[in-house]
């Protein structure tokens, strides 16, 4: 049609293909997966929600393998239930994955395996204080706390920054079940469809 005169297929069978001289060497059959990541509801949430967040289960090797912890206790408790509790005055959380910092998360989640009062918990994202807002330190005990983080926060982290992700977590005595850095607030049908609240 353009005049261009070079044959797309020369129109004869394949007598290589279709003679069966063309068969693959005979190897090993490879090793099934049998690896299994356990992943809890409110991970499972979190992704069906979107990727753009960072999240801990604490006591799950899995989820903590990206994770420098310090200041907490060896993991209590079986299964999904696990949490390790504050031990050190200030304990301390450093994502030692890829951080991007151009993404401005706006929550830090924390869920407990007990209730407590927001009024015990001081935040600090590489020094700087995360101010705990009042309606949240007037509430009275619960298991699951989502504290804003102030606007910029995030993008006044130089990047690349090696563990730019430094959490302070001042909360005597609290039992953390797991921890997520998310870009909006979790809405309740979100937390009720993990069976969270």
């Amino acid at each position: 049609r353009l005049n261009r005169p070079w044959p797309i297929a020369l129109g004869k069978p394949i007598d290589k293909l279709l003679g069966g001289g063309c068969r693959p060497i005979a190897a090993n059959r490879p090793i099934p997966e049998t690896r299994v990541v356990e992943v809890g509801p409110f991970e499972r949430m979190l992704r069906q929600r979107s990727n753009r967040h960072l999240s801990i289960e604490c006591g799950n090797a899995e989820s903590e393998k990206l994770w420098e912890i310090a200041g907490f206790s060896e993991p209590v408790g079986t299964g999904l239930d696990r949490f390790r509790q504050v031990n050190a005055k200030t304990a301390n959380l450093k994502y030692l994955g890829v951080f991007y910092t151009h993404f401005d998360y706006t929550h830090v989640v924390l869920r407990l395996a007990e209730s407590r009062p927001a009024s015990d918990l001081k935040l600090a994202l590489r020094g700087r204080s995360i101010p705990i807002p009042d309606e949240l330190a007037d509430a009275g005990p619960q298991r699951l706390w989502q504290v804003p983080i102030p606007q910029g926060a995030i993008s006044a982290i130089p990047y690349p920054l090696s563990k730019a992700f430094d959490l302070d977590i001042t909360a005597p005595g609290w039992k953390l079940t797991g921890l997520a850095v998310v870009g909006e607030k979790i809405h309740r049908r979100h937390l009720e469809m993990a069976g969270i609240v």
